[in-house]
């Protein structure tokens, strides 16, 4: 099947701040199974996201955010998309938030150095995502390029519930992210009791289930959106 930016679509789940319930942001994720395996498709995937990101029907007051991994960041044919992107949301006046996901297989220079063009000439803001389950991988992506925004993955805070050992390691994530006034989101908030945890553990922002429903859920929970 050949993709083409018009059919891409996206699904979209709000980041909610955790001390009042308000939505700053929404990620954009892609709502297409199974996930592209060739770079020419994620390749249209990122056309539909300078497309359609820059004059989504989002509030005004709210940030939307992207995944990119290290390979799409560094790669000659994907750079033009992003820039195009960001130039595109600064004209639209849209907050743009990149998230920088985990990538084993390449470290590169280039992401770090597309990142600092993002920030310097267009004010995209830089998340660092998969930290807590990524190794070496999320640490290397933290101190190559100072983040506006640190995204704790799902199951190393579901972990950190039962495990006081990785608690202890959650608690310092949140620690140096709150220290060098860094955003820390944590993932796969699904019920009341992550959400209590989260805001004990002194998390700020989070994202999950709560506040939107599964793709495969039929009824609408009462804190839906």
């Amino acid at each position: 099947m050949t993709l083409s930016p018009s059919s891409i679509a996206f699904r979209r789940e709000p980041i909610v701040r955790l001390r009042d319930g308000a939505i700053l942001g929404e990620e954009w994720l892609l709502d297409h199974r199974p996930l592209p395996d060739r770079k020419k498709d994620w390749l249209v995937v990122v056309m539909a996201m300078v497309e359609k990101v820059p004059v989504a029907k989002t509030p005004d007051d709210r940030f939307i955010s992207v995944n990119a991994d290290t390979g799409q960041l560094s790669c000659s044919h994907f750079q033009p998309l992003w820039v195009a992107l960001a130039r595109r949301c600064r004209e639209t006046h849209r907050r743009l938030v990149i998230e920088w996901t985990e990538s084993a297989k390449v470290i590169s220079r280039d992401a770090v150095n597309l990142f600092a063009c993002l920030r310097e000439d267009f004010g995209v803001e830089i998340a660092i995502d998969d930290v807590g389950s990524a190794g070496l991988d999320s640490l290397w992506r933290i101190t190559q390029i100072r983040p506006d925004w640190i995204k704790v993955d799902g199951n190393f805070f579901h972990r950190a519930l039962t495990d006081p050992l990785t608690l202890d390691g959650l608690r310092r994530i949140v620690d140096m992210a709150n220290e060098n006034r860094m955003g820390c989101i944590v993932e796969w908030i699904e019920k009341a009791e992550h959400l209590d945890a989260a805001r004990e553990y002194g998390v700020g922002y989070g994202q999950g289930f709560w506040w939107t429903k599964p793709i495969a859920q039929k009824r609408t929970p009462r804190n839906v959106l």
